[in-house]
């Protein structure tokens, strides 16, 4: 009996306080906040993309440029045929003759 005597003196005790009220511009205050921090982070989140990005579009053009430089240098060295040679050797392989009506 006193046991529950004591349970509602603890539980009656609390019905006459008043509930919490914030600060009116507390609200105002941490979504202004949460909104700084995005911002921050999403600034710094799109930097380092476009630096990633911009730094890989470079290397693959580095790369792409010296195989074509490679393949230049090769096909220059290794193909030293006329254009007139060339022609005449498919012409000849194809069957076609090759004359000119002046």
């Amino acid at each position: 009996m006193e046991k529950e005597k004591w349970i509602n003196d603890v539980l009656n005790s609390v019905s006459g306080l008043q509930k919490a009220e914030p600060n009116a511009f507390l609200f105002e205050k941490i979504t202004a906040r949460i909104k700084q921090n995005n911002a921050e982070q999403k600034s710094d989140y799109f930097f380092i993309r476009n630096k990633l990005a911009i730094g890989f579009t470079a290397a693959a053009l580095f790369v792409v440029n010296g195989f074509a430089i490679a393949s230049f240098v090769s096909d220059k060295d290794t193909n030293n045929k006329a254009g007139t040679e060339i022609i005449s050797e498919l012409s000849s392989e194809l069957g076609y003759s090759l004359s000119y009506n002046y």
